[in-house]
């Protein structure tokens, strides 16, 4: 097959015969992957290798230190779990805002499966009021569907036992296409600059002169229709899609298909609903927020042939749904729904307003480690 090319102001951006972006690093200006410092990576791994961490996630068992909602330590009153999110497992391809190694992935799993407890969303719903032990509990999920979980994450939870719950774009896995906004990303990284500036109307001080500032563009171009009204935003996206058509390498066959998802589901693997086509919630009209709450899960109990009561909010942001989301869920029977704020989970946590760490996707594990143990250290994290 041959390998696609697109001119960038001078530059070229390669597509492998897959469509996969060559050479590709995910940058760190995204809000979706953390900030990490030098700094910070040397403090971090000297904690994590000193013990500092371990000693740390022990008196996390026990108590809660002075937070911005505590002005006293506190022992721990009941159980408390995080919530980890990932998007993909893998460093090429679609989508281009995530990458994570392989070996990276399983690293944090054995950590985790050394030093936690890892449950099941189930187990963790079922726990919240009385849990089984005072070790802290973690629930690994991961949103949207792509195709790497079951190449990549799939062996690394089997060989390990670990549960995980993924949640799928309904639409997305029917077609086998990629969402609106990955399609936004790739159409960045393969127009022409000047193109995109003049039909899109960037701000003048956009650049894109390179791979990883047109990602960064793509995403404050996503940020400012996800500020749309739904009807507006698929225009928009019809309107970049008309532009520049996209080439199906890079768009198609990156979604999990049902037969690697029944198969993944008769090995232990849960799988929640993430709406039809991944709107912003609180945009939609109350027919379009019915459909996607309940088309969504019909299509996916059909396919699994089993009931589908958990949910995750797209962006799962705190402006990404509202009351009448959750009143909409509810009125839908669902148990539980995740979001993509960050804090613990107690009993007193709404169910149908879970938190969520997005920080999983870091190649450093002493920062992985680090972070999770200042989550269940700080009394904030566990303030709902």
């Amino acid at each position: 097959m041959r390998q696609e090319a697109a001119q960038n102001n001078g530059s070229v951006v390669e597509l492998e015969p897959g469509g996969s972006l060559l050479s590709w690093e995910p940058p760190r200006e995204l809000p979706e992957l953390a900030n990490e410092s030098a700094f910070g990576r040397a403090i971090a791994q000297a904690l994590f290798q000193s013990g500092c961490i371990r000693a740390a996630e022990i008196v996390a068992r026990r108590w809660r230190f002075p937070g911005a909602f505590h002005r006293r330590n506190e022992g721990v009153s009941g159980p408390r779990f995080a919530i980890l999110c990932y998007h993909r497992i893998g460093i090429h391809g679609v989508p281009l805002y995530s990458g994570l190694p392989r070996r990276v992935f399983e690293k944090q799993i054995a950590y985790l499966r050394k030093h936690y407890r890892i449950l099941s969303l189930e187990e963790l719903l079922e726990q919240r009021e009385s849990a089984k032990s005072d070790k802290p509990g973690i629930v690994i999920t991961f949103d949207d569907g792509y195709a790497d979980l079951y190449s990549e994450a799939f062996p690394v939870l089997r060989k390990y036992e670990v549960p995980a719950t993924i949640y799928l774009v309904a639409g997305a896995i029917q077609s086998g296409e990629i969402p609106w906004y990955d399609r936004i990303f790739v159409a960045f990284q393969i127009a022409p600059a000047d193109r995109l500036m003049k039909e899109l109307g960037l701000p003048g001080a956009t650049d894109l002169e390179t791979p990883k500032q047109r990602l960064v563009a793509a995403a404050r171009y996503i940020f400012t229709l996800r500020a749309l009204a739904d009807t507006e935003r698929r225009e928009r996206c019809d309107f970049l899609q008309r532009l520049f058509p996209l080439p199906r390498g890079p768009i198609m066959n990156r979604m999990l298909n049902w037969d690697q998802i029944r198969q993944m589901q008769s090995a232990g693997i849960s799988f929640g609903s993430h709406t039809v086509s991944h709107p912003v919630l609180s945009r939609v009209s109350p027919h379009d927020l019915l459909r996607e709450l309940r088309d969504s899960r019909q299509v996916l109990e059909t396919e699994l042939q089993r009931p589908v009561p958990d949910f995750s909010y797209p962006f799962g942001s705190q402006d990404s749904f509202n009351d009448d989301t959750c009143t909409q869920l509810a009125a839908l029977h669902y148990r539980s729904a995740v979001t993509s704020l960050p804090g613990l989970n107690t009993r007193e946590t709404n169910p149908l307003a879970l938190h969520r760490v997005t920080y999983c996707e870091t190649s450093s594990l002493a920062i992985f480690a680090a972070r999770l143990s200042r989550l269940f250290l700080s009394a904030a994290g566990s303030v709902v």
